[in-house]
């Protein structure tokens, strides 16, 4: 394993390298293309010099796949969760995936519990956050649903208000973050291992 990685190393670091330049090239030809006083000769040699540099980024990148599959059978890659985030309020939906996604976890959102519902039928997810007041089916009943359909499910309640504790336990809940929450609470809240 160590005598395949230093020989892919190389490579890896030459279309890294590469890509950089190629997008610093690029970056700087757009600026150009900004340029209100760029008269239209100095604009279409900007654009050609951008549609070189494109292709040849992507020939660095399919280098640099090519290297990486060679690598990649002999490293088993952690699975990522699958959180689904269960709200109507489309800004807090935003919110979570671009806390959740980022942290490695791989983020799907149904805008109302009944979508939510029929997501978690089709798919399979390790973790469900969703909001407890919504238009239509709230997030109690979203809970009683998804425990129904599959009793191992790790549902989380977001909510704004406090709840009678047998209610939550009726609807199957495993945790109940109170808004607003701070992100160390809803990273601690997925995780199935800190209960």
């Amino acid at each position: 394993m160590t005598g395949q990685t230093t020989t892919t190393r190389e490579p890896a670091a030459q279309a890294m390298h590469e890509l950089s330049n190629l997008l610093a090239v690029t970056l700087a030809r757009a600026e150009e293309l900004l340029d209100e006083g760029a008269d239209a000769e100095s604009r279409r040699e900007a654009v050609e010099s951008i549609r070189r540099s494109v292709l040849r980024a992507r020939d660095a990148l399919g280098r640099l796949q090519r290297v990486v599959a060679t690598v990649a059978p002999s490293v088993a890659a952690p699975s990522r969760q699958r959180l689904l985030l269960i709200d109507d309020d489309p800004l807090l939906l935003d919110t979570l995936r671009g806390l959740l996604g980022p942290a490695g976890y791989e983020v799907e959102t149904a805008d109302s519990g009944e979508e939510g519902i029929e997501r978690y039928r089709s798919h399979r997810f390790d973790c469900v956050i969703t909001d407890a007041r919504m238009s239509g089916v709230s997030g109690l009943i979203v809970c009683r649903a998804i425990k129904d359909h599959d009793p191992t499910a790790h549902v989380v309640l977001l909510t704004g208000v406090e709840h009678d504790p047998e209610e939550l336990q009726a609807a199957g809940v495993d945790r109940v973050l109170m808004k607003p929450t701070r992100r160390a609470n809803i990273l601690e809240a997925v995780r199935r291992d800190t209960l």
